[in-house]
């Protein structure tokens, strides 16, 4: 028996993989100010070009955010935090680069 793999057929403009739009701690960060100087989500969402489900779950993990937001600006700078890093690990990467600075 012969089996036929069927590939599903798209539009010419259509690709396979869909892009997820990286959204930076910086952004995040910012988000949460617009919130409380008091703008509400469907704003900050028209202003920023992410959707208001977005916003909500950023303003869900505030605490989190900016204890992370502390422990990297100590360390590097708020833009170049593209995924999610344990603050433990951050805290590491410090103490080991003060390390590395004693051993010079």
């Amino acid at each position: 028996m012969e089996r036929r793999l069927l590939k599903r057929k798209h539009s010419p403009g259509q690709s396979d993989k869909k892009n997820s739009k990286v959204i930076t701690l910086e952004q995040r960060i910012d988000v949460i100010r617009r919130h409380a100087d008091g703008h509400s989500n469907s704003k900050i969402s028209s202003d920023i070009s992410l959707h208001e489900v977005t916003i909500t779950k950023i303003l869900k993990q505030e605490t989190a955010l900016k204890e992370r937001s502390s422990a990297v600006s100590s360390f590097s700078s708020l833009g170049a935090a593209a995924r999610k890093r344990s603050i433990v690990m951050i805290e590491m990467e410090s103490l080991l680069s003060v390390w590395i600075e004693d051993c010079n």
